[in-house]
């Protein structure tokens, strides 16, 4: 029996440098997929920071002009890091689409929904790696997809990358 694969999703966090090096090997897997199964298609999912939804009566003066600025520094960067991503997939020949939610979901949430809505094969994501009481805190997201996703999930593990 085979399970063939014609869309799979990578959710990307490319805001830091630690999530696009996670995003990188989860994509250089989804790529590799693709390659051998029909030239299959990758979603590269975005989930986007809403900065107009920063509330100013909550933020007010320069913490609300800072948190504004580092989220528009931090969308800059993103949009750079899909760009690379992008002219990667173009080197390698792979079909693939990028897909931007913005929404006020959980991170897990909106992944599922999206690989739902865009009919994926499958999800392909690398995990942080954390443990102890930085898993227990923060939680895992990949956990929490493999668990509520309708299609098969690959995770892989990310080494441990410092907070950049």
């Amino acid at each position: 029996m085979s399970y063939e694969m014609k869309r799979i999703m990578v959710p990307v966090a490319v805001g830091t440098l630690k999530g696009y090096e996670l995003a990188r090997k989860a994509t250089d897997a989804a790529f590799a997929i693709s390659k051998k199964s029909d030239d299959a298609r990758v979603i590269l999912l975005f989930k986007s920071t809403k900065i107009d939804d920063i509330d100013p009566n909550e933020a007010t003066g320069k913490l609300f002009n800072n948190a504004r600025d580092t989220l528009k520094k931090h969308m800059a960067d993103a949009v750079e890091r899909l760009e690379e991503l992008e002219k990667y997939g173009d080197s390698l020949g792979v079909e693939y689409d990028i897909e931007v939610v913005a929404d006020d979901e959980s991170t897990a949430d909106t992944i599922c929904a999206a690989a739902l809505r865009l009919d994926v094969d499958a999800i392909v994501m690398c995990s942080h790696g954390r443990t102890g009481f930085k898993r227990f805190m923060i939680g895992s997201v990949a956990e929490e997809v493999v668990r509520k996703a309708e299609v098969p999930v690959m995770v892989l593990k990310g080494k441990q990358i410092e907070d950049a």
